[in-house]
């Protein structure tokens, strides 16, 4: 636990593993809307979770890489769930990303 009180979680392990799991997601055979909502708003929460542990600022940046890497990969997306699954994921951490 750093000075501070918070744990030293490594962001960019959270990075790596929050941005395989948008990526499996999306890469799954289409579901219905409402399944992989389900499932990608399940993976933004455990995200929101572990990096309580991260100072806000910390955070956001986090939010704004993943947001950056997602948003390139959507616009180079060929399949249509890709995309959609891809797009939401932005969204969504635009979201935490804004403390929403």
């Amino acid at each position: 636990m750093a000075a501070n009180g918070r744990s030293t979680v490594p962001a960019r392990e959270l990075y790596g593993r929050y941005r395989q799991l948008v990526e499996q997601l999306a890469n799954q055979s289409p579901q219905s809307l409402a399944t992989w909502q389900a499932e990608l708003q399940h993976i933004v929460s455990q995200f929101q979770a572990e990096t309580e542990v991260l100072t806000p600022s910390r955070t956001e940046l986090l939010c704004w890489e993943l947001i950056e890497q997602f948003e390139e990969e959507a616009l180079r997306a060929v399949k249509l769930h890709r995309r959609d699954v891809l797009w939401a994921a932005v969204k969504a951490l635009e979201n935490v990303a804004r403390g929403r």
